[in-house]
């Protein structure tokens, strides 16, 4: 049945004369995790991942979803009225084709929130339908009465690292060779930036504005000459405002940034940023005083010092004794009789984590799965809807936490019971499996590679072992970690899909996960994950140190 929101939405449409509306899993920082705030897809659809576009026109609503997710949004949508695109399979379209196919059979109007699309996105929709017309907060409060607030935790610092005014003179190098290479003086060149973990990671501070992600609302505006910082004050201790101060920032209330930026350009300054990092908002000023550079702040922040590197082994090893803990107490418990739940295991989990000296939070929302749960790439135990562990069976863990010393992911697929009262064929099909996923995260866990190499050039080396078995995973194989920051962090990515990030070369002190998979639906799921860094081999040739410690069974 469909819901309210979402018929208030097609009514408004109507009201509007407006053709559709879109919008995607994202804040107004094009974050990949969210605050309930920002959870207008799931308001309208019920769907939860995060990764949807949702185009909703007066009579039809579709959300468009890659595979990680395709099971998982087919069972939130049901009934709903959504229609799944599973947006990678053939002969599904993507969203900017199919209203580019619509749109030549009758001229559409679009409705966009700016705010919530990079700025290379937001012009490829102005490219595939007659109109797109511009709407807002205001807009979307028409179909959600009662929006939760955006809420401002406290803000803290990281000691660990290069300090900021190193950080900062690093990047202003980059700034004036920025504006040589678009002949712009460079005292008029300003870079922007609202990913929110360039702006933790080049401050030292932190904060909790997201769950799992230790950031905090925010922005910056950075010249040879002037840094401009957009926080929420409140929640800055004076002692590290006035830590900012010192090197050199000039505080601004977080909603003045668009005022600023409005006011540099006014005085003939030109903005720099990544037009796929930040929001379209940016193009209310003059298309003349802006210039789209690449990752301007990312790639520093994905170079880890020695100092973040050795964090990062310590914060594995906490977790390795965090994991020991709990798998022996949930396998303790199931062999006495007790029929644990996925949602207690991830308790467990917690509960052994949090024992550590260091922990902070989770990561992310660990995901504790058996069976049919386990093929589910991104799966979490809700307490009442998952399911019980009836041994014998496996159970996979997908778990992380950020400590005061560094940031961990690991997966690890477990036995419980005992292997012997395993079925022997269904043992066997599983130990098939394990060892191809196993295969396939030694094959580019121990490569060597070139200089220049990019994440695309090697991600065959996980599959190829879990292809002979003519099956394979539509997932990326490996993704950046952040050091106390965000856990999926760009750009380093090792994908087979050759997008933006892929084709980033790999460099020492870049740290990944590598996480190939089996899943089978409606059967079972096994996924490893290591947490690696890239080095320089004694040979010349770069390769991966594994940094997890935490074996593998």
């Amino acid at each position: 049945m469909m819901n309210c929101a979402l018929r208030d939405l097609q009514e408004t449409l109507t009201r509007s004369k407006l053709d559709a509306y879109l919008t995607v899993v994202a804040d107004s920082h094009l974050s990949e995790y969210i605050a309930p705030h920002f959870e207008i897809v799931r308001h309208l659809s019920g769907f939860t991942g995060t990764n949807a576009n949702l185009l909703v026109t007066p009579t039809q609503a579709w959300l468009w979803t890659d595979s990680r997710y395709w099971e998982q949004a087919r069972i939130e949508l049901d009934g709903s009225g959504v229609i799944l695109m599973r947006w990678g399979e053939d002969g599904v379209s993507d969203p900017l084709t199919f209203l580019e196919n619509v749109n030549q059979k009758s001229p559409i109007t679009l409705a966009l929130n700016p705010a919530l699309f990079s700025i290379g996105n937001y012009q490829k929709f102005e490219n595939k339908v007659s109109r797109v017309k511009p709407i807002d907060e205001a807009f979307e409060a028409l179909f959600w009465e009662n929006r939760p607030p955006l809420v401002f935790h406290d803000i803290w610092e990281v000691t660990i690292g290069e300090a900021v005014e190193v950080k900062l003179n690093r990047l202003k190098a980059k700034l004036r060779a920025w504006a040589k290479d678009e002949n712009i003086a460079p005292d008029c060149a300003i870079l922007a930036s609202l990913r929110l973990d360039d702006v933790a990671w080049l401050t030292n501070l932190r904060g909790s504005d997201i769950a799992y992600n230790p950031v905090f609302y925010s922005g910056i505006l950075i010249g040879t000459n002037q840094q401009h910082l957009f926080i929420n004050e409140e929640k800055l201790p004076l002692a590290l405002k006035e830590k900012a101060i010192g090197a050199g920032f000039e505080i601004h209330p977080y909603e003045a940034f668009d005022c600023v930026a409005q006011k540099l350009t006014d005085s003939g300054h030109t903005i720099l940023a990544d037009f796929d990092e930040i929001n379209a908002k940016l193009l209310s000023l003059p298309r003349e005083n802006l210039r789209s550079v690449k990752w301007p702040i990312a790639l520093l922040k994905a170079i880890k010092c020695e100092a973040e590197i050795k964090g990062m082994k310590k914060a594995l090893a906490l977790d390795a004794l965090a994991q020991k803990e709990a798998i022996a107490e949930i396998r303790k418990r199931s062999a006495s009789g007790e029929i644990l739940t996925e949602s207690q295991c991830a308790q467990i989990l917690h509960d052994a984590h949090a024992k550590q000296p260091e922990f902070i939070t989770e990561s992310f929302a660990t995901s504790a799965a058996t069976g049919p749960n386990a093929a589910l790439p991104h799966y979490e135990p809700i307490p009442g809807k998952d399911a019980k562990l009836i041994a014998p069976c496996l159970l996979l863990i997908d778990s992380g936490a950020h400590y005061s010393c560094g940031t961990t992911d690991t997966t690890r697929v477990y036995t419980i019971g005992e292997i012997e009262d395993f079925d022997s064929d269904e043992l066997q099909a599983i130990r098939d499996d394990y060892t191809a996923v196993f295969k396939g995260l030694t094959a580019l866990s121990e490569a060597s590679f070139e200089k220049g190499t990019c994440g695309a050039d090697i991600d065959y080396l996980a599959h190829e072992p879990i292809r002979a078995l003519g099956i394979d995973y539509g997932h990326g194989t490996g993704h950046g970690v952040g050091f106390i920051l965000n856990v999926h962090e760009s750009p380093p990515t090792i994908s087979s899909n050759r997008r933006k990030s892929a084709e980033v070369a790999l460099e020492p002190g870049m740290i990944h996960s590598i996480e190939p998979g089996i899943y089978r639906e409606g059967i079972r799921g096994i996924r490893l994950e290591n947490m690696v860094v890239v080095i320089k081999k004694p040979d010349g040739k770069l390769g991966f140190e594994t940094l997890t410690t935490w074996p593998i069974e």
